[in-house]
């Protein structure tokens, strides 16, 4: 069952989210260089965006998702301060992305 969204903005407006490091999550980073990730990238329960403006940085075609509104009001404002604004998020449940056309088909 999923959380009520009250829950998950509240963790991004008081910024108490225990999983945001201020950095992308090393396992990651580790899978990009090992070349792991290819093609488009959808990243469902984004949060504070780090792996969105990451793969964006490097050239990835890249979309962050998360049910928080908050949560993406976060990752938009650290993309702007990392200096990456042409990273995009959306606010979607990522339970229900079945019919998302820009995601659509194959890679």
């Amino acid at each position: 069952m999923t959380r009520p969204v009250e829950i998950w903005n509240t963790v991004y407006d008081e910024d108490t989210a225990p999983w945001v490091i201020g950095e992308p999550q090393p396992a990651i980073v580790a899978l990009e260089r090992a070349g792991e990730i290819r093609g488009r990238v959808l990243e469902p329960g984004c949060g504070a965006g780090e792996h969105t403006i990451l793969l964006t940085r490097l050239g990835y075609d890249v979309l962050g998702v998360d049910f928080s509104p908050s949560a993406i009001e976060y990752a938009r404002a650290n993309a702007a301060a990392q200096g990456v604004p042409a990273v995009r998020f959306e606010v979607a449940d990522a339970l229900a992305l079945g019919g998302n056309a820009d995601f659509a088909g194959d890679p």
